[in-house]
């Protein structure tokens, strides 16, 4: 077993990817979209199987979710409207309604960011709170610091 850790920098991910399938390893384990993303870029051959990966679909690894197609199959960690319910538990029981921000880096996040927001602004909409996008690239202080 051939194991690669690029700490969420897209930059070695690349580089890993083109390592390992270097490699022609029978298959690939690929962690997250960006993994997922990286490997599908260097083959089209060595099957790939991709966990935590929210949208496949609309990320084009995967044609359908019952028929994947391709190399690339995998598993959900979770569906669009999820956020609704993540809203909810962020929210709690504040007395005050402050609003409630939804952080993402958009190199790395489903569809740039784009996959969760609709139902994170309609449930942050529903419990009366002001939805706030944060994309954040790096660890240097975003503006909800």
């Amino acid at each position: 077993m051939d194991v690669r850790w690029s700490a969420s920098n897209t930059q070695r991910e690349r580089i890993f990817a083109k390592e390992l399938v270097s490699l022609e390893p029978d298959v690939i384990l690929a962690h997250g979209t960006p993994v997922t993303a990286a490997l599908r870029r260097e083959t089209q051959t060595i099957p790939i199987v991709f966990g935590a990966v929210a949208d496949p679909v609309g990320e084009g690894f995967v044609e359908s979710l019952p028929n994947p197609g391709g190399n690339i199959t995998g598993f959900l960690f979770s569906e669009a409207g999820d956020e609704g319910q993540m809203a909810g538990v962020a929210q709690g029981n504040r007395a005050q309604r402050e609003p409630s921000p939804m952080i993402f880096n958009p190199e790395t996040a489903p569809g740039r960011g784009l996959h969760y927001l609709p139902s994170f602004e309609a449930a942050a909409r529903s419990l009366k709170v002001e939805p706030i996008t944060e994309p954040v690239h790096n660890d240097a202080k975003s503006k909800l610091s």
